[in-house]
């Protein structure tokens, strides 16, 4: 972790992880973090660091335990309520941390030092929700995304910097052209071999667009490309015979000794 020494950064470690292994029980006492001097650090920062995926990811739970409390003067009524909570939360915890350990770390230790100030952690923040990104589990339960992506939702839900931006990841072209492409974007038309919309909700079903899972992806695509120019390659160099070649290689020498002697020249 960035600003911290290892000793630190190891016990902010193996925090995160008990933390997220603790055995579901509704009596669960939430492992505090200790760091090199011996100094607890409260638990407190993870959840706070947490907490916008906690509101998504656990938003059923809380609410129906929220119902029960005011339903139910007594607490105990609640209990199987408030463990499904604490399931959903632990559960959650283990996920981003195996999904963004360094990242989730160093916002943690960023929210612990800092006071749980939200505005001296911005760096950090803007790391970790880039690494493991916020993505509403009620969007998988949709039949398609055309029920929250559409053309009202382009004018009124964006602002202009947020649409000029993304619009540069389309081609140039006139208005009229691109009204008429951004129509049938978005009512899910087909562009050549299927329909980007249904195609982007394939990939987030089929867990592809991870940020770790799209970095392999990226990374296994150049791999590709490059085994299959190094087979291109070979079956060119196949079609020509040894004298070929070497004329070849004669002349990209002499290239390269007469770019010398033009540089020994300017040199004097």
């Amino acid at each position: 972790m960035d600003g911290l020494p290892s000793a630190q950064t190891d016990h902010l470690h193996k925090n995160v992880l008990s933390f997220a292994s603790e055995p579901s029980c509704a009596t669960v006492e939430l492992a505090s973090i200790v760091d090199a001097a011996g100094e607890p650090i409260p638990t407190s920062a993870v959840l706070t660091a947490s907490s916008k995926h906690i509101g998504t990811r656990c938003s059923s739970e809380n609410v129906a335990f929220l119902k029960c409390k005011k339903k139910h003067p007594n607490p105990e009524k609640c209990l199987d309520r408030g463990l499904k909570v604490t399931r959903c939360v632990l559960g959650l915890l283990k996920d981003l941390h195996q999904r963004c350990t360094g990242e989730m770390d160093a916002y943690v230790g960023c929210m612990y030092y800092n006071t749980n100030e939200f505005d001296l952690c911005l760096k950090e923040q803007r790391a970790f929700e880039k690494a493991c990104p916020l993505v509403p589990f009620e969007l998988y339960d949709l039949p398609n995304l055309e029920d929250v992506l559409s053309v009202n939702v382009w004018s009124e839900c964006l602002t202009e910097e947020e649409r000029l931006s993304l619009a540069k990841i389309l081609p140039n072209m006139d208005q009229e052209t691109y009204m008429r492409t951004m129509m049938e974007l978005f009512k899910g038309c087909n562009f050549n071999f299927g329909s980007p919309l249904k195609k982007l909700f394939d990939m987030l079903n089929g867990g592809l667009c991870s940020p770790r899972v799209a970095f392999y992806r990226e990374g296994r695509n150049s791999f590709d490309k490059r085994e299959h120019y190094h087979f291109l390659k070979m079956h060119q160099n196949g079609g020509y015979n040894i004298e070929e070649k070497l004329r070849v290689l004669n002349i990209v020498k002499n290239q390269k000794s007469l770019m010398c002697k033009k540089e020994t020249l300017w040199d004097y």
